[in-house]
C-alpha cells in the first residue's frame, strides 16, 4: 500500500466525521481522493473506496434513524453537529427493545429542540 493511502486510511479511522458529506471538511478529503484515485493500483483503490463508502453508509444509516424517529416534524436548525450528536445518541442508546426507543426519542427530542 502506498504511504500516502495508509496515511489517509489511518486519518479516517481516527477522524471519520471529516469524510462524511456535510461536515466542513469533507470538500477537502474528497478533492485529493478525487484527484489522486485515477493514480492508484487496486489494492490501493480498494482500501479507498471501502473506508470512504463505510463512512457513508455510517452516515446514511444514522440520518435513517433520525428519520424514522423523528419523522414529519420541524427541525429547529439541524446542523451537522446536532445530527451527529443525536446520531450518536442514536447509537449508543438504541435497542431493540420498546423501552430503548421510548428514551431514544425523548434523547432526540431534547437534542433537536
Amino acid at each position: 500500500m502506498h504511504p500516502a493511502v495508509e496515511l489517509l486510511a489511518k486519518r479516517m479511522e481516527s477522524n471519520p466525521d471529516e469524510f462524511v458529506q456535510g461536515h466542513e471538511r469533507h470538500h477537502r478529503w474528497e478533492r485529493i481522493i478525487e484527484k489522486y484515485i485515477p493514480h492508484m493500483n487496486d489494492e490501493d483503490k480498494t482500501v479507498i473506496r471501502s473506508k470512504y463508502d463505510t463512512l457513508q453508509l455510517d452516515q446514511m444509516h444514522k440520518e435513517v434513524m433520525v428519520e424514522l424517529l423523528y419523522g414529519e416534524e420541524p427541525r429547529n436548525e439541524l446542523t451537522f453537529e446536532k445530527l451527529k450528536e443525536v446520531a450518536d445518541k442514536l447509537t449508543k442508546e438504541a435497542s431493540s427493545t420498546e423501552c430503548g426507543l421510548y428514551k431514544l426519542h425523548f434523547s432526540i427530542s431534547e437534542g433537536l429542540h
